[in-house]
């Protein structure tokens, strides 16, 4: 019998790890488990750094995720798996969600968390065969 699936987004803050950490430990020989980190390319390098670390420190095995924006066809936002070294610091998930979807504000509620965060994580857990 297949072990129940946990997906954790690990947001790269310390109250997130914590979370992450309690779970892995608690959840961790009874659940299937990944970790993901959705990358919008504007946080600040001192997260990228402790995301990196908790996985030196804890074992993580953090996914980190970016999002890949399709332009022209009415076709969703794809995931990039990237790594510390590979990921965006210079904010171009980001400016390609604005290209497509316009600058985030109250009238467009969601859609920046939406298409850098969310999307790019239930995309990758569908190509692993994760429903």
């Amino acid at each position: 019998m297949s072990k129940p699936k946990l997906a954790i987004s690990f947001s790269g803050g310390r109250s997130s790890a914590v979370m992450t950490k309690l779970c892995l430990e608690k959840y961790g020989d009874t659940h299937e488990i990944v970790v993901t980190f959705a990358n919008t390319g504007c946080e600040h390098p001192a997260t990228l750094d402790f995301v990196r670390d908790c996985d030196q420190v804890w074992g993580f095995n953090t996914v980190w995720l970016e999002a890949v924006v399709t332009h022209g066809a009415k076709v969703g936002i794809r995931a990039k798996v990237v790594d510390y070294a590979t990921a965006s610091r210079n904010g171009e998930p980001f400016e390609e969600v604005i290209s497509k979807y316009g600058i985030p504000n109250p009238s467009k509620a969601g859609h920046c968390t939406r298409e850098l965060k969310k999307n790019p994580i239930q995309k990758y857990l569908t190509s692993i065969g994760w429903n």
